[in-house]
């Protein structure tokens, strides 16, 4: 299915994306100043829709198309009432298989006079991992703007102006992006195909029925943040890699490297030092730069941490931190290890007619005249 796309640019952005990639310019735009550029249109949102006028009575002239702001999700115009707000819609998309065996009365009741194109930047899927869905945004690889092909109906409520929806049709997604999801919109790769598509003078044939097809041109697609989740938000950062947003993984590692502090050598004061280079002062101011953390963002409040990046880095406490300061709080020490006993050290006997001080008083008496000499 196709939920989300992006159609971040103005308006004369948007002419001039269709003319530099399809050659194609427009006489009008009804409805102009109800689009609001947004990179995370969702179902009800309003979108510009090309279409071709009445059918013609001279098949031979070209078809004039022109675009339209329509609603997305059509409502069928039989409806007699307006949807009430938050009602799910299930007339974003049409199964093309159920469109060319024309098993649903809304979708043959369309499909031969009411087709349209969609065209956009790209359009976003959800990768289911376990209990979580992680959004991946896919684009053309040559750059190009998407060209969807959809079906469109009028609905007129009793005091309200007419009301113009659209769906998107999807098939099978193409094999480089069965890993995200089972299907995907009906791409029309260029402009002849896409007016093709448009052309409803002869109706529903068998012609029109082979357009709708799996993509086979090249694609990119990568992991975006999980604010696109939630409808309504728009920024051009919906569109970037995970990866290389200034919030994403990269910055945080390369935050990281640049918060360690800087290591400097040490030098041996008996060494002369070699490729001084580094120690001067400049060289040292700059070590101490490139040491200094970057500034840090504001703590994200509860509702922005429910709209967490995809990749969540998760840091946990070290233990023996946390034991450590808990020993402190309790005011508990650390016992030492018991001393090991000193042995004994054996003494000598003393000397015959010695005292206390190891010696007799006549050897005493000896010493002491023999420092007196020498002061004398």
């Amino acid at each position: 299915m196709c939920g989300r796309f992006a159609l971040g640019i103005n308006h004369d952005e948007y002419e001039a994306r269709i003319e530099r990639d399809y050659g194609r310019r427009f006489a009008r735009w009804e409805g102009r100043d109800e689009f609001r550029p947004s990179y995370n249109v969702s179902p009800t949102s309003r979108a510009p829709v090309i279409r071709a006028a009445p059918a013609h009575v001279d098949e031979s002239a070209p078809a004039a198309e022109f675009v339209q702001t329509m609603r997305w999700g059509v409502i069928p115009h039989w409806q007699k009432e307006m949807p009430a707000p938050g009602q799910t819609m299930h007339t974003i998309n049409a199964r093309c298989e159920a469109v060319e065996e024309g098993s649903s009365g809304l979708w043959n009741s369309l499909r031969g006079s009411k087709r349209c194109v969609i065209a956009c930047e790209g359009f976003y899927e959800w990768l289911a991992k376990g209990k979580e869905k992680l959004p991946y945004f896919t684009k053309r690889k040559d750059g190009r703007m998407f060209l969807f092909a959809g079906l469109w109906d009028v609905v007129n409520f009793p005091g309200e102006p007419p009301l113009h929806t659209f769906t998107i049709l999807t098939t099978n997604a193409a094999p480089s992006l069965t890993f995200l999801h089972t299907r995907m919109p009906v791409v029309l790769p260029t402009w002849e195909v896409a007016d093709a598509w448009l052309d409803c003078r002869k109706g529903w044939t068998k012609e029109v029925r082979g357009l709708m097809k799996s993509w086979e041109g090249e694609v990119e697609s990568y992991a975006v943040t999980k604010e696109v989740s939630k409808p309504g938000p728009s920024s051009p950062t919906f569109i970037q890699p995970i990866s290389q947003r200034k919030d994403g993984i990269a910055s945080f590692f390369a935050k990281q490297a640049v918060s360690k502090p800087a290591k400097f050598d040490t030098v041996s004061p008996s060494k002369p030092t070699t490729s001084t280079a580094a120690t001067g002062p400049s060289s040292f101011k700059s070590a101490i730069a490139a040491s200094e953390p970057e500034t840090s963002s504001p703590p994200a409040s509860s509702s922005q941490k429910r709209r967490a990046e995809v990749i969540d880095l998760d840091e946990e406490e070290d233990g023996d931190g946390a034991d450590d300061r808990a020993g402190d709080a309790k005011g508990t020490k650390a016992k030492a290890p018991p001393a090991k006993k000193a042995k004994p050290t054996p003494t000598k006997a003393p000397e015959k007619g010695g005292g206390k001080g190891g010696g007799s008083k006549k050897d005493k008496g000896k010493i002491t005249g023999f420092f007196k000499k020498a002061e004398a």
